[in-house]
């Protein structure tokens, strides 16, 4: 398409009498319709004049009226500093201690030092929650005054989670005291018992850690202690080691045996990973022996790996294509097989083509396949039963092949996606080895599809110039509100001068503020920095149309992050007043504890 068609031509901007003009008009008619319309149906009509009001107030440089807020006291800029004296003001305590938690790192030694004089009046738990967040930064008189505080603590969790994090900065006659106390919690619902032992194996002593798994079995069986014991396998002795493989090993349950030695896998010696491979393979259930191989091959000795791999693909091959337990192993095992040993697992996905969801398989393979193997995959991917699985087949397979006969297996995988009704998407992997002639034909099935914008996510950074006019113009074109924006958010980052004009005054004409904003910014975290500033720019001026204040914050806080670094601190600022205006305490909470990062993190994000 020409470049200079209208539809792609840039408007002149409009003078300020001919936009206040055209808004007053808008305003007006908006208004007349909502004299006009019934009750029924009057929210929509309200919805529009009330933009059309905030669009005229915005031009005139005047409030609209719509919104209700709280007075705020506008900064000069955002600092840690007044995000923490903005907390003081929240009324939950619960609050006030998750922002003084994101603020840590950049307190100053004084404000630091008033946190932890105040930590003591806290309830438990925030007063835990605390103490685990500052316990690394404590002075050596502020860990005295902080021990005392949890060693009143009546909570159980709160006073094992804090103590935990207060052991390694303990003198020897507090962690005399401290010990014995902690130990005594490890009673009650195995749940919870198993949480504590976590928070608790890496700070213990190896004898004190013997002391605790003694009490953690006591008061926990086996089955239900097995997944911490292997989550802290880093922390047990070698005899330890030994113990959690036998429960592991008496385990009836395959696939949790399975799950449990690939977890301790990592922390075994060879004789004890010799010992789990010789266990694993005489599992009866051939899905649960594939899993439990798999999971070990990666810690076993380069002579002792070739057998485990051998016997997890009989296992996998016993199971068959359908199995769910062997097909979780499949993807990590695959990558530790020689090609003879894939062609058997392709082999056994050709047997069966129309087992359900059988294209994921090939999906999985295609990365190891030979030309000959791709061949074969590609006869067998076209003889998938359900159109679904086929094209997924197709896709993955397509790109894998060597360039003379790449061709013909993009298009097969083209035929079956126009045949498919169903939502496909496109690989951005499958789209780069297409031909312009198959891109264009990509935009023709394209054209229609409920995943159409999915369709051009993938394919448009692989579009020449004249292919990218097309699908703007299909776009702009699209009937479907929603659908145009998702076209066009997925064509902004990869169009330049009046196609991206064209682009973003189409997402600029989003009636609805939020929506428009959203939109923007999606086009604007997708765009390199040489084309974002406009983008950014005009979701900026969306985003102060939000009438409502915890949307609008929300939205600024995002912005600050895609604007030119001289306009950051303003637009964090515009953010905080939104934040503060906002009325709902726990909402008003969680923008303020968004700013935290943002005020921190002046460096825009470059793509």
């Amino acid at each position: 398409m020409d470049s200079a068609s209208p539809i792609l031509a840039r408007s002149p901007p409009m003078t300020d009498h001919e936009r206040l003009d055209m808004l007053a008009r808008r305003a007006v008619a908006a208004a007349a319709a909502v004299t006009w319309t019934p009750g029924e149906r009057a929210d929509p009509a309200e919805a529009a004049l009330r933009t059309a009001l905030a669009d005229l107030a915005e031009l005139l440089g005047i409030a609209d009226g719509s919104r209700d807020e709280r007075t705020v006291q506008v900064p000069a800029e955002v600092t840690p500093e007044l995000l923490y004296r903005a907390a003081a003001t929240l009324p939950d305590e619960g609050h006030r201690t998750s922002m003084v938690i994101g603020l840590l790192p950049h307190l100053t030694d004084a404000r630091f030092r008033e946190v932890v004089a105040q930590l003591p009046e806290l309830a438990e738990y925030p007063r835990s929650r605390l103490v685990v967040a500052v316990a690394e930064r404590l002075e050596r008189e502020q860990v005295e005054a902080v021990f005392a505080s949890v060693m009143s603590m009546q909570t159980r969790d709160d006073f094992v989670h804090a103590i935990a994090a207060l052991l390694p900065y303990l003198a020897e006659p507090q962690r005399d005291l401290a010990i014995p106390k902690v130990l005594r919690q490890l009673t009650g619902h195995p749940y919870r018992v198993g949480e504590f032992v976590l928070a608790l194996a890496p700070k213990l002593t190896a004898p004190e850690l013997a002391a605790a798994l003694e009490q953690f079995a006591a008061a926990t069986p086996p089955s239900e202690r097995l997944r911490t014991l292997t989550w802290i396998g880093a922390h047990l002795t070698a005899d330890q080691r030994d113990d959690t493989l036998d429960l592991i090993l008496e385990l009836q349950d395959g696939n949790a045996a399975a799950v449990d030695l690939t977890a301790l896998a990592p922390h075994l010696d060879d004789a004890q990973l010799e010992r789990a491979v010789a266990a694993a393979a005489t599992r009866s259930d051939p899905g649960h022996r594939a899993r439990a191989l798999t999971g070990l091959i990666p810690h076993l000795a380069d002579e002792r790996r070739p057998a485990a791999i051998a016997a997890a693909v009989q296992a996998v091959l016993a199971a068959g294509p359908d199995d769910t337990i062997s097909n979780i192993a499949l993807p990590d095992l695959l990558r530790h097989l020689a090609p003879e040993q894939i062609q058997l697992i392709l082999d056994m996905v050709g047997a069966r083509p129309r087992v359900p969801r059988g294209g994921r398989h090939v999906v999985l393979l295609a990365p190891y396949l030979t030309p000959a193997q791709l061949r074969q995959a590609l006869t067998s991917a076209d003889s998938a039963g359900y159109a679904g699985d086929r094209y997924a087949s197709l896709a993955a397979i397509a790109p894998q092949f060597p360039p003379g006969e790449r061709a013909a297996a993009v298009d097969l995988a083209l035929c079956t996606l126009k045949s498919y009704d169903g939502w496909a998407g496109l690989d951005p992997n499958l789209a780069a080895v297409m031909t312009p002639h198959q891109r264009d034909t990509t935009l023709d099935v394209a054209a229609g599809r409920a995943d159409r914008a999915s369709i051009m996510a993938g394919l448009a950074a692989h579009l020449d110039p004249a292919q990218l006019d097309r699908a703007l113009a299909a776009g702009l074109e699209a009937a479907d509100g929603d659908e145009r924006i998702a076209v066009l958010v997925a064509l902004a980052p990869h169009l330049r001068h009046d196609a991206l004009g064209a682009a973003l005054a189409a997402l600029e004409a989003v009636p609805d503020p939020q929506a428009r904003t959203d939109a923007l910014l999606l086009a604007a975290g997708q765009m390199p920095n040489a084309t974002r500033t406009a983008a950014a720019d005009a979701a900026l001026r969306a985003a102060g149309q939000i009438a409502d204040a915890d949307d609008r914050a929300l939205a600024l806080t995002r912005l600050a992050d895609f604007v030119e670094p001289e306009q950051r601190p303003a637009v964090l600022v515009r953010a905080y007043a939104a934040a503060m205006a906002v009325d709902e305490d726990s909402l008003r909470f969680l923008r303020l504890a968004s700013l935290i990062p943002a005020c921190s993190a002046p460096a825009r994000i470059a793509t």
